[in-house]
């Protein structure tokens, strides 16, 4: 999921950006600064930036901006120097007024930077959870799971779990890859009981981050493909087939070419190139479009050669239809059985013939 907001800066500037609804008008924004604090967001609902600045900022050089459907905030630095965030506190004499993405990276600063203060951490992202922000959502069930970093608080691994699949609902791809490992390993739980080995809900969350054309799920999905069972390809298969995103059809086709290429009875051509065939048609952009057609290209040749090994496979290896046995399988024991039988049987239709000849 991306950030509420995001921010980027000189020494003498601040640009700060959030996105909207493209319907939304200049008349339905909220945007005020003063030298210490700042309000934005969509009048009625809850603020997308508020709180006190990380530093005091010049009011008369700052301006905000309506675009397609983000709103661009450009502030003047006061004091000019590099800020470590943009909020550093809620509003003075208001604890409340403080939004949740802002409140979840202070608690990050009281986790990571000295003096580490993990009570003061967790009460901030306890808080941005409890407001709806996945992000922090996903760190509160990882300490819930895994809290030995946080002395004096215990294990709570249901709540973990569901705060985990809440910001992987949520779109948070570390969630899920969360989720997968714990999946695929399990975690033992001491109030609520352990989280049990899935191997169907490890691949339901790595393909969904996969569909999110994330790196890391690529490379997870990279490095275990060879080792996947058939109930694992299977549930990724599923997974990607059930859904309308681009990338799933893509990563449909893949799969089946890869089955193809190793176990001819495993996938069929025509269903490949029905997958090829949907993410063309669910292509949304040019870019998209070039990797539909560079996917597929690859894909045909790898089809293309595992159609002429098949066909040039020695005919020693043909097997006899029905039979379960090869043709020339000439380590089998029965091979050596079935032709003495048959010498056997060709000298005694000789037997007498000979006899008289030689007579």
């Amino acid at each position: 999921m991306k950030p509420i907001y995001t921010f980027s800066q000189t020494d003498d500037e601040l640009t700060v950006v959030f996105e909207v609804p493209k319907e939304i008008k200049r008349r339905n924004l909220t945007v005020n600064f003063t030298k210490t604090e700042i309000t934005a967001g969509i009048t009625g609902q809850e603020p997308v930036i508020q709180g006190t600045l990380w530093e005091r900022i010049d009011p008369s050089g700052s301006l905000w901006q309506l675009e397609s459907s983000s709103v661009t905030i450009h502030i003047e630095k006061k004091n000019h120097q590099l800020w470590q965030a943009l909020i550093k506190s809620s509003i003075e004499g208001s604890p409340d007024k403080i939004d949740p993405q802002s409140l979840f990276v202070l608690g990050q600063f009281a986790d990571q930077f000295a003096p580490r203060n993990p009570t003061l951490a967790l009460e901030r992202y306890q808080a941005a959870a409890a407001r709806g922000f996945s992000r922090a959502k996903q760190q509160l069930g990882l300490i819930q799971i895994r809290p030995e970093h946080f002395p004096g608080f215990k294990q709570d691994a249901e709540s973990g779990l569901k705060n985990l699949t809440e910001a992987a609902q949520e779109g948070e791809v570390d969630a899920m890859l969360y989720l997968t490992e714990l999946y695929e390993s399990g975690v033992p739980g001491e109030k609520d009981g352990p989280i049990k080995k899935d191997s169907k809900k490890a691949m339901f969350w790595l393909a969904r981050a996969v569909e999110l054309r994330d790196q890391k799920a690529y490379a997870i999905l990279k490095q275990t493909e060879a080792s996947l069972n058939v109930e694992q390809r299977e549930e990724l298969l599923r997974t990607w087939k059930e859904s309308k995103s681009f990338e799933a059809a893509i990563q449909v086709a893949l799969m089946l070419s890869k089955i193809f290429q190793h176990s001819k009875n495993g996938a069929n051509e025509t269903e490949i190139k029905q997958w090829l065939d949907v993410a063309s048609e669910r292509a949304a952009t040019s870019e998209e479009n070039s990797r539909s057609e560079e996917v597929a290209k690859k894909i045909l040749q790898v089809v293309q050669k595992s159609k002429k090994k098949q066909l040039a496979q020695p005919f020693s290896r043909l097997s006899l239809a029905g039979s379960g046995l090869d043709l020339f399988p000439w380590r089998n024991p029965l091979v050596p059985a079935i032709l003495f039988t048959f010498v056997g049987i060709g000298i005694f239709a000789l037997k007498n013939p000979l006899r008289r000849y030689l007579q």
